[in-house]
């Protein structure tokens, strides 16, 4: 905690009764250091992975390796929301296939938030029609679980550009 506080870090544990904890650190937010010449603090594209498959978070820290991009995953959707507002990350991908409504109300609230950052929903296969719904929520893209990287890259190369267009 000492260290924590000596570096202007943040250090939170929430505790879900039946879902485990999370533990999570927020650090100062480097771009807007970076802007301001407050430090030596350089922006870092970061992508946050909602999803409690380590499969998918292992294929991305393959492709990200050597870059200067971070990966942040968290388990549960409310972890999340947490998260992506502390970080405003440039990409969610998250496993919205819960047949509830929280993964939907998930993406509005991205959304509220941040109309440019790209959300990639993964769904499971026996939820047809999900997809459609959560890209009618503001999903860029809706990909089947478990996420492959061949699907990942089609995906993206299917979007016209990189640059998310706001409305």
């Amino acid at each position: 905690k000492d260290l924590c506080d000596q570096s202007g870090v943040t250090l939170r544990i929430e505790s879900c009764s039946g879902r485990g904890s999370t533990f999570s650190l927020s650090f100062p937010d480097r771009l807007h250091h970076a802007r301001q010449g407050l430090g030596k603090l350089a922006f870092q594209p970061s992508i946050l992975l909602i999803d409690d498959d380590s499969r998918a978070e292992n294929m991305l820290k393959n492709l990200a390796f050597g870059s200067n991009l971070e990966l942040v995953r968290v388990n549960h959707m409310q972890s999340g929301l947490r998260v992506f507002y502390e970080k405003q990350p440039e990409v969610v991908i998250a496993d919205v296939s819960s047949p509830n409504l929280e993964s939907l109300r998930f993406i509005e609230s991205i959304r509220s938030q941040n109309n440019s950052c790209f959300v990639i929903s993964l769904i499971r296969r026996e939820l047809p029609g999900f997809a459609e719904q959560a890209r009618l929520k503001g999903a860029d893209l809706a990909l089947e679980k478990p996420l492959s990287l061949e699907r990942l890259l089609q995906g993206l190369g299917s979007l016209n550009t990189l640059v998310r267009k706001t409305a």
